[in-house]
C-alpha cells in the first residue's frame, strides 16, 4: 500500500512487482482475468479545523463517466 500511495501502479506487471518483488511465485497470482489496476472506486478523507473542533469525513465514491456517486459516508468530531 506504501508503494501504490506513492505512484499509482499503473500496469499488473507493476502490481505484481509491488506485491512479490524479484521472488519467483508459482503459478500466476495475479490473472488478467480476475486483476486489474484499474478502479471506479476511491475513497476520500477530509478534515476541517474550526478553533479547537475538528470534523473529519471519509467517502468512498464511485466514478461514472462524468458523474460520482457517493456510495458510503462516516463523519465524526473531535474536540
Amino acid at each position: 500500500m506504501q508503494a501504490r500511495a506513492r505512484q499509482p501502479l499503473l500496469t499488473l506487471a507493476e502490481a505484481r512487482r509491488a506485491l512479490f518483488g524479484d521472488r519467483v511465485v508459482d503459478g500466476n497470482p495475479l490473472s488478467e482475468i480476475y486483476h486489474d489496476v484499474r478502479s471506479r472506486h476511491f475513497e476520500i478523507r477530509g478534515r476541517l479545523r474550526l478553533d479547537d473542533i475538528t470534523i473529519e469525513e471519509r467517502s468512498v465514491v464511485q466514478r461514472s463517466n462524468q458523474g460520482v456517486k457517493v456510495l458510503w459516508r462516516e463523519r465524526f468530531s473531535r474536540s
